[in-house]
Parts: C-alpha cells; sequence; structure tokens
C-alpha cells in the first residue's frame, strides 16, 4: 500500500504522519499554519489492524478511522516530551487560557457556545476538542492548538499560558466548587490521549497529570447547560482572574 507523509508541528514537537488512506490529510493542511521548523523529527504511523477495527466499530470511513488512530499515537510520542493531547475545549476568556473539559457528551461544545454568544470575541476557541498542554517550567503550562478538534472543527491559532481547568458535571442546578485534588487524579488521567501500555507511557501521563493538580487551579462545574449557567461560569472566571 503506497504512503503520503505530512509533516505538522504540535506544540513545537515536528511529527511525519505516514497515511495510508486518501483524505486522512484534509485535517492536518486544514491546520497546518507557517511554524518554525525543529530540528528532530518523529515519524508516526497508524497500526493498520487497529484502523480496520476502529472503522467496525465506529461505522465510519478509512480515513477517519485513520486519522483518530494517528491521534493516539501522536498523544504517545507527546508524552515522552513533557506535553499532553488533552481531551477537552480549550478557549481563551478575557485575555486568559482555560480548558473545560469532562467526559464526551457533558456539556463542553455547549458551554463553549454560550459563553462565546454572551461574550463574543472576548470568549474565543483555541481547540475544541483535542489541545496540547505543553509544561513549560515546574508551575506553568502552556495551550497549543491540534489538528483533532470535534465534528464542529472549532479551531484557533493561538498559544496561551493555561490559567485554570474547569471540570464541568451535568446537574440540576448550577454550583462551582474547588474539589480535592485527590478526587481529580483518575478524572483528568482519563483525559489524556495515548494508546501505548507501556510502563513508561503510563507513567508519563501519571507524572504529567500529578504536574497539572499540583501547579494549575482546577474548579468542578455542576451546571444545567443553559445560557444561566455559563453567565455563572463567566462571573466566577472574572472573579477568579482578580
Amino acid at each position: 500500500m503506497n504512503t503520503k507523509e505530512i509533516v505538522v508541528v504540535l506544540a513545537e514537537t515536528e511529527m511525519a504522519f505516514r497515511l495510508h488512506f486518501a483524505g486522512t490529510e484534509m485535517p492536518f493542511l486544514c491546520y497546518e499554519r507557517e511554524r518554525e521548523r525543529t530540528s528532530v523529527r518523529t515519524y508516526v504511523k497508524a497500526d493498520l489492524k487497529k484502523v480496520y477495527e476502529y472503522k467496525k466499530e465506529n461505522r465510519c470511513s478509512e480515513w477517519y478511522a485513520e486519522y483518530c488512530c494517528l491521534m493516539n499515537e501522536a498523544g504517545n510520542v507527546l508524552l515522552q516530551s513533557d506535553r499532553v493531547l488533552f481531551h477537552g475545549v480549550a478557549m481563551i476568556y478575557k485575555g486568559r487560557g482555560y480548558v473545560l473539559t469532562a467526559p464526551s457528551g457533558t456539556g463542553k461544545t455547549t458551554q463553549f457556545r454560550n459563553l462565546h454568544a454572551i461574550y463574543g470575541e472576548e470568549c474565543r476557541i483555541i481547540s475544541g476538542d483535542k489541545p496540547v498542554l505543553r509544561r513549560m517550567s515546574e508551575d506553568e503550562f502552556w495551550i497549543y492548538p491540534s489538528p483533532w478538534n470535534g465534528k464542529e472543527n472549532w479551531a484557533g491559532n493561538e498559544i496561551i499560558r493555561l490559567h485554570a481547568v474547569v471540570w464541568l458535571e451535568q446537574g440540576n442546578k448550577n454550583l462551582i466548587e474547588k474539589p480535592d485534588i485527590s478526587d481529580m487524579v483518575l478524572p483528568c488521567l482519563s483525559q489524556i490521549i495515548y494508546s501505548a501500555p507501556d510502563p513508561r507511557t503510563v507513567h508519563e501521563a501519571c507524572r504529567m497529570t500529578e504536574w497539572l493538580l499540583r501547579h494549575v487551579p482546577i474548579y468542578k462545574f455542576t451546571n444545567t447547560g443553559d445560557l444561566q449557567s455559563s453567565k455563572m461560569l463567566g462571573d466566577f472566571l472574572d472573579r477568579e482572574a482578580e
């Protein structure tokens, strides 16, 4: 089977993706913009067996299955250099970087859509589904865009320091609280994207989760998903930033 190669830079990590199916390159071409190349290039390809398994399980096209499997492989690579591919909506709200995170279907997209409706360009997208979080120093993470932006394909070009993480839960009332860090270890670990079962990769995922929880504020937002809940979140972020 013939392959095609496309080079992408994720959070200043250069990856050459080897593609097997026509169409897989399109999300990467849409993501690609002018970037400074790096001196080290990592070659990434998807296991075809996993691609066909994903296609069968999700009833999707071959190119889309390959695109999703490459996401997991990229996550493996990023973990080796203090970076994680993280499941969440990354946004800039009034000049600060935030990630709204939760399992699929919990309301991340709804909350961002509502915030953007209320605050306009004061609330802008970085990535609609899988941003890269990069540890820059002991207590500092930055948010970068990626080619994996969810079914809405919300994508931006900006990078910014991560100010806080907001864990979303659906409920019949609106409540924002500061959870115990120990209660958020497994939820946050589950949001890191990777596929390699080897001990080193798992160790790196655990280490990055620990760093994130120790040095970046995290809040739990139980919410009803309406505009009133999003206004409450915006007001809270305003107070939190003071």
